[in-house]
């Protein structure tokens, strides 16, 4: 009969710390959004003769965004799983058929709405990468 108890006091008190995690953000009294974890969309304009790979680095962790065909623009949203507490990341594109690659400098994502827009040019060290946080009040 203790042992339920426990059980079900424990029960209760992890139910409440979940329903407590999954709160949603609220508003401060200056009216902006609390936003906890930032987002990330990244923007690719493929200029290269060859059809890329799009990769997000974050530490030691590779994650494939996708593939771009040459001379086409594509989006891609990171994955949650890719932003972590360090939030530094840098993007990696691999040109099918080629054996050299494009490594992006660091990225600091913000909290927010970061946008990410590479631009992969024919010579691939040539490419370029910029960044800029959305404004959540403009929209």
């Amino acid at each position: 009969m203790r042992i339920s108890r426990l059980y079900a006091l424990f029960l209760v008190a992890s139910l409440g710390f979940a329903a407590a995690g999954c709160a949603r953000a609220t508003r401060a009294a200056s009216g902006r959004t609390f936003c906890p974890t930032p987002t990330a969309t990244v923007y690719v304009q493929n200029d290269n003769w060859l059809d890329v790979v799009v990769y997000l680095v974050r530490g030691g962790a590779r994650y494939r965004l996708g593939q771009v065909t040459s001379f086409q623009p594509a989006v891609f949203q990171v994955p949650a799983a890719a932003i972590g507490a360090t939030n530094d990341v840098y993007l990696v594109v691999h040109p099918i058929g080629s054996r050299y690659d494009y490594q992006s400098p660091d990225i600091m994502l913000a909290p927010g709405h970061t946008i990410i827009d590479l631009r992969v040019d024919n010579i691939i060290d040539h490419s370029s990468v910029m960044v800029a946080l959305e404004n959540p009040e403009e929209i």
